[in-house]
C-alpha cells in the first residue's frame, strides 16, 4: 500500500491527499475525489504499475475545481453525442439543471433516402 501512495506523491497529475488506498492480497481499491478524468486515469495507472499489484478497483469520483455553467455543460454533452458515430442517426434532447445532465431517449432520425431503401 505504501508503494502505491508513494507513486502518487511523484505524479503531478494526481493529488495524493484526496486519494484513499486500500490493499488486500494484491488488490488495490482507490477511493476519494480528484479534479479531472485525467487524474483519475493517472491514479489507476500509477497503482497498476506498482510492483505486487494484481488488480485495481477505481472508485475515484471526478469533481472539477471550477465547474462549468449549466448552459456550457449542456452544449458539451450535446456536442459529444453528435460526434459519436454510433449515435449520429438518433436525435437527443439534452438539458442540464444544477450540473445534472438529463437526456431523453434517442429517436431514430432517418433521411428521406434511407427511408426509400426500407
Amino acid at each position: 500500500m505504501e508503494k502505491t501512495k508513494f507513486n502518487f506523491l511523484y505524479d503531478p497529475r494526481v493529488l495524493a491527499f484526496k486519494i484513499y488506498v486500500d490493499v488486500d492480497m494484491g488488490q488495490v481499491t482507490l477511493r476519494g475525489v480528484v479534479d479531472s478524468l485525467k487524474a483519475k486515469r493517472s491514479a489507476e495507472m500509477d497503482a497498476r504499475h506498482t510492483a505486487g499489484v494484481r488488480w485495481v478497483k477505481n472508485y475515484l469520483k471526478v469533481r472539477p475545481a471550477n465547474p462549468l455553467p449549466d448552459l456550457q455543460l449542456e452544449e458539451n454533452v450535446r456536442n459529444a453525442l453528435q460526434r459519436d458515430n454510433l449515435l449520429e442517426r438518433y436525435e437527443f434532447t439534452v438539458s442540464v439543471i444544477n450540473h445534472l445532465s438529463v437526456r431523453s431517449p434517442g429517436t431514430l432520425a432517418m433521411s428521406s433516402e434511407e427511408k426509400k431503401i426500407d
